[in-house]
């Protein structure tokens, strides 16, 4: 059985990750898709230190993007910020499969990391999730097609700022050349 990932996925994958991430990701998404077939590995706690390796001034606020700003009508206890995520065909079981949401990251305005988001919510990790942010100004990204895509969204206090799959579709690359930083 192969894990349907071709070559130009893995070279995306490998530069949104380290080294050590990116070969523990392969792993886990090998034993997943039964390519190293009997093996269990718990490789959960491993994972979870895993992030994007990406520098500060690649996620960095910029000033001549267009901003999101929260929905006028929508009330939120406090802020909050709902992704609409790239997603990918995953099997749940037997014939059938879930549209399951990618992660994302959440930048300060400096383009320091906040906040790895896995963005797999109701209906199998087809809907996104709401999170809680502080009032402030975020650079959200994520990878729409095979593209590391960022949208920068203003989060306000009982307000819910919603990034559309289409705004982050149509949004700036992080990086501006291939194989930049």
């Amino acid at each position: 059985m192969r894990s349907g990932l071709g070559g130009a996925a893995i070279s995306s994958i490998s530069r949104a990750f380290s080294g050590a991430c990116f070969l523990l990701t392969l792993l886990a998404v090998r034993i997943r898709y039964g390519i190293v077939p009997g093996v269990v590995v718990a490789l959960t706690a491993l994972l979870t230190g895993c992030g994007p390796n990406v520098p500060p001034q690649a996620v960095s606020w910029r000033t001549n993007q267009e901003i999101i700003t929260p929905e006028a009508t929508a009330s939120a206890p406090v802020g909050a910020l709902i992704v609409e995520t790239d997603t990918d065909l995953v099997p749940n079981g037997g014939e059938m499969f879930s549209n399951v949401r990618r992660p994302y990251e959440i930048y300060s305005e400096d383009g320091h990391l906040i906040r790895y988001v896995n963005n797999q919510g109701a209906r199998s990790g087809e809907e996104p999730v709401a999170i809680e942010l502080t009032p402030g100004r975020y650079v959200v990204a994520s990878t729409m097609g095979t593209v590391y895509r960022r949208v920068e969204v203003v989060v306000r206090n009982g307000q819910v700022t919603r990034v559309t799959e289409r705004e982050l579709r149509q949004a700036p690359p992080v990086f501006s050349r291939l194989g930049s930083r």
